[in-house]
């Protein structure tokens, strides 16, 4: 096995020990969902037919570049780029700005990057903080959802783990 050659590939190869192939189950929100794609969140593709390829092109475009994952330290990129795939970007934007104690809007703009770029270790376990607790209140909110929070739990602690070895 050939080690990923960049922040961004060490992130895919991440999300990916989390997303799998295809899953067709009707409780989740996101609908059809292959390689962590989903149809409810790209309605123009045909994810039941997607490549691992085209999937790392749709995660460089919408997830990786939106996240300006290049910008970040590579831990706290890992992190964020794992949650906006798996919650959204502006939710996973949003609670990084929490982490950070900087101005929430969603958007990650130079304020956001600045205090990121200065955050150190500490910003990684806030946000990651956060996105347990945000796995939490939707469970709350919508019960039916329970079945899905003992995975969320495993890979926020297993996304923790590996951006301790991109750190």
């Amino acid at each position: 096995m050939t080690l990923p050659t960049s922040a961004f590939e060490a992130a895919v190869a991440s999300v990916l020990k989390h997303e799998g192939g295809l899953s067709v189950n009707r409780s989740d929100p996101g609908q059809i969902t292959k390689y962590g794609i989903s149809q409810r969140a790209h309605p123009d593709v045909d994810v039941i037919n997607l490549t691992p390829e085209q999937a790392r092109e749709i995660y460089r475009v919408s997830y990786w570049t939106a996240i300006r994952g290049d910008e970040l330290p590579a831990a706290l990129a890992l992190c964020l780029f794992d949650s906006a795939v798996n919650q959204g970007v502006s939710a996973a934007v949003r609670m990084l700005q929490e982490a950070l104690r900087v101005d929430v809007d969603g958007v990650l703009g130079p304020e956001t990057l600045t205090a990121a770029r200065h955050s150190g270790a500490r910003a990684v376990a806030l946000f990651m903080e956060r996105r347990l607790d945000r796995y939490e209140a939707l469970v709350q909110s919508r019960p039916g959802l329970q079945q899905f929070l003992r995975g969320w739990r495993l890979r926020v602690l297993e996304t923790i783990w590996e951006a301790s070895k991109a750190a």
